[in-house]
């Protein structure tokens, strides 16, 4: 087996996040690489500003206080946190006998990203709500353009506010289809929607 590809295997178990590219078995890095690295991506990035001290205002600490409270924010549990920070918790080796890859999924679960996360509007969600139940919007959308191919619309608003209206009724009617269908008593309760 090639060197490559063991390095790739050796990556894959026991990578962490970090590693020392020095070295060609993966390993943690050290803290004064680590500080290197943090330091000259705050530059990059044009974050650092000197304080009255002549010191900086973003240290390499601050990502893991980032760290620590965003997961805690995103719901994981305080002492997989502690453990993932490397703080000695009364059930570390519960924990770490939990192993490597469970640890990994709690971290992934968690969704942590320092990307700002898309924003989806109204529609994108009515549009997916309506796929979970079955109805197909871009069809429903398609054949509604079709039956009035003179409407024009002035400002994107309108055409959505229009694609709404359109979406939220047919997303209704399926409802009502789908309870009366069902043959529950009370469903013939909703024979009275409009």
């Amino acid at each position: 087996m090639s060197r490559k590809r063991l390095l790739q295997q050796a990556r894959a178990r026991y990578s962490p996040l970090i590693r020392d590219a020095q070295s060609a078995k993966p390993r943690p890095v050290g803290e004064k690489q680590l500080y290197k690295m943090i330091h000259g991506l705050y530059h990059e990035a044009g974050l650092l500003k000197k304080d009255g001290n002549g010191g900086y205002n973003l240290r390499v600490h601050s990502i893991r206080k980032f760290f620590k409270t965003q997961l805690m924010a995103l719901g994981i549990q305080p002492d997989y946190v502690d453990y993932m920070m490397g703080h000695t918790v009364d059930v570390y080796h519960d924990i770490q006998s939990k192993g490597i890859e469970f640890l990994r999924n709690v971290y992934a679960s968690a969704g942590l990203s320092i990307k700002p996360k898309t924003r989806h509007t109204k529609i994108d969600m009515l549009k997916e709500m309506m796929r979970a139940w079955g109805p197909e919007p871009e069809k429903i959308l398609t054949s509604e353009a079709l039956s009035e191919p003179h409407r024009i619309y002035t400002t994107r608003e309108e055409c959505e506010d229009n694609e709404m209206r359109l979406l939220g009724l047919a997303l209704k009617d399926h409802i009502k289809k789908e309870l009366l269908g069902s043959g529950d008593s009370s469903a013939h309760d909703l024979q009275d929607i409009k």
